[in-house]
């Protein structure tokens, strides 16, 4: 089988990026495949989950605000798994550039790592009017 990610430049955390799968079938055809999703921490290269199971052929996803200046490249990992937990894996690599953020508004900003700086690896938390 094959998949294929769309678009293939966008936002963390605003751009809605769809994973498509075909062509992924059991060894007899009769049992379906399931497909996990993760990402690669651009500063550990640790995986990181996305979507646990589905069966959906289609899946969309925001991505979270993790990528690096100066590329803002995110890998993401497809494993299609049979009903014996076997599995095949493949990557794609997308360009995440960080959000764009609204100039009108107050951002309140909280760090969800520590070896994070705040100016690169913050997640919108709220939004103040």
């Amino acid at each position: 089988g094959t998949c294929t990610m769309f678009p293939y430049v966008g936002f963390t955390a605003e751009t809605d990026f769809t994973i498509t799968c075909l062509g992924w079938e059991d060894g007899d055809g009769s049992d379906p495949v399931e497909f996990e999703v993760i990402y690669y921490d651009p500063l550990t290269n640790e995986p990181v989950p996305l979507v646990s199971r589905s069966r959906a052929n289609d899946m969309e996803m925001l991505l979270p605000p993790v990528t690096v200046f100066p590329t803002y490249e995110l890998t993401v990992g497809i494993r299609a798994v049979d009903k014996f937990n076997a599995k095949s894996h493949l990557n794609r690599t997308v360009v995440a550039y960080a959000p764009n953020i609204d100039p009108d508004f107050t951002y309140t900003v909280d760090c969800w790592m520590s070896n994070y700086t705040i100016k690169e690896y913050c997640l919108l938390c709220t939004v103040d009017p």
